[in-house]
């Protein structure tokens, strides 16, 4: 709807000139649910196109991507799937994070590790914490062999996470790191456990503290040691300045193990002795 209106111009020169004619725009009426317009939503659809786009039109989001309806299209993203790229992270969180949520190469992480968009509600103790069993692991970024920060508490919010302490040259570890597959020491051992890290119902995090040099831990340690012991879906993430492991009091002594819930909260710890936290892992299977 349009106004006509009309307003007086005046000049020094003459006061004679006719009056001149401004349009004047009038925002269209709230509807019965206080909406503007027929966008009941509020997703900067109309009725006519949430239709043509075949979207639920009392639902901003309607493939629950975490982008609403109409900032997809724009983006090259399709409002009925939530994954549009096909990259295992949703659109929503992608343009969150400043990639593009309709190309397939361009990833969250280049590794394609989980994405969490509520780590920030996860009550982190803080660096130089020291927690034990049923209080929150502390925060820390490791570097995966692709060079990227990893955050672990982009892994909460799954399920259960099995997280290890190894040493690039350390024999224990490698029978930690062969376990799952049936190899090393550990072999056929908590067969539940190992089962569902192999199948990756349960992340599993190896935290890298040094190097086979027994130098600080970075990128190129991270690769070799995912090399010796390729295993899909595991995150090797090194640990160059080892915050993580004394904040649970792992120090000097590895293998070590411990088991997170969905919250970050330690299930099992004990820093002598990597086998507790396998074996309550185990304990939760029937």
């Amino acid at each position: 709807m349009w106004l006509l209106a009309s307003c007086a111009l005046t000049s020094e020169l003459s006061t004679d000139l006719p009056p001149a004619v401004v349009i004047l725009p009038v925002p269209p009426a709230a509807d019965a649910l206080g909406t503007v317009g027929n966008d009941v939503d509020g997703d900067g659809l109309d009725a006519d196109e949430e239709a043509l786009l075949d979207t639920d039109p009392n639902d901003a989001d309607t493939d629950d991507d975490r982008l609403e309806d109409g900032d997809e299209q724009p983006l090259g993203c399709n409002p009925r799937v939530a994954d549009t790229d096909g990259d295992s992270y949703l659109d929503g969180d992608e343009v969150a994070t400043g990639h593009d949520a309709a190309d397939a190469s361009d990833l969250i992480y280049t590794l394609g590790w989980p994405y969490n968009p509520f780590k920030d509600e996860i009550a982190d103790p803080g660096p130089g914490s020291v927690v034990g069993v049923g209080e929150v692991m502390p925060a820390f970024l490791g570097i995966d062999r692709a060079a990227e920060a990893v955050h672990l508490y982009d892994f909460a919010g799954q399920g259960l996470v099995f997280v290890t302490f190894s040493v690039g040259n350390c024999v224990p570890c490698d029978d930690v790191a062969g376990w799952p597959s049936g190899s090393g020491a550990y072999a056929g051992l908590w067969p539940d456990a190992a089962a569902a890290l192999t199948s990756g119902d349960v992340a599993w995090v190896d935290v890298l503290v040094l190097g086979a040099d027994l130098l600080a831990a970075g990128a190129t340690d991270a690769a070799a040691w995912d090399a010796r012991w390729p295993r899909p879906g595991v995150a090797v993430l090194a640990d160059p300045s080892n915050l993580a492991g004394p904040s649970v009091g792992v120090n000097g002594i590895y293998p070590a193990a411990m088991l997170l819930d969905a919250n970050m909260t330690v299930i099992a710890l004990n820093p002598l002795d990597w086998t507790v936290a396998a074996a309550a892992l185990q304990a939760t299977f029937p």
